[in-house]
């Protein structure tokens, strides 16, 4: 059983390409015109995946204007800034939905800006549908 499918035939093998993913294999689409290439992997793989990357935000006070920002490492687009760290996280998030919104908008221009794992992490962000608690999952925010 191959496990690379040519982007032409995954209509008509997307049942066994799905079956692959259930079943915990990888399946590789390829353009082989282009040579571009993209993986269609299980829930629970790419769930593993995600909880194994380190996202973390790093908080900093600015003593001379009273103010904390928290920004995304991983990330640092994803920003929040308040008078309380509450209320910098809360603008985090809201930052986070709004800039997700914009790569969104743009994704041919900001694609080739950001790696994988930025991209990985903008796009949870947009599958969140401003959803905010889970936006705060993605952000590993307690």
């Amino acid at each position: 059983m191959s496990l690379v499918y040519a982007v032409h035939e995954t209509r008509s093998k997307i049942r066994e390409i799905q079956a692959n993913a259930r079943n915990g294999l990888v399946s590789e689409l390829l353009n082989k015109s282009t040579q571009d290439s993209m993986y269609l992997i299980s829930e629970k793989m790419f769930e593993s995946m995600f909880q194994a990357l380190e996202v973390k935000n790093v908080t900093e006070f600015d003593k001379k204007l009273g103010i904390y920002t928290i920004y995304n490492e991983l990330v640092p687009q994803l920003v929040g800034e308040g008078k309380t760290i509450d209320e910098a996280v809360e603008r985090l998030v809201d930052g986070s939905i709004q800039f997700a919104q914009d790569y969104l908008d743009h994704a041919d221009v900001f694609s080739g800006i950001f790696n994988g794992l930025q991209q990985l992490v903008i796009s949870l962000i947009i599958l969140s549908e401003g959803d905010r608690n889970r936006v705060r999952e993605v952000l590993r925010i307690a």
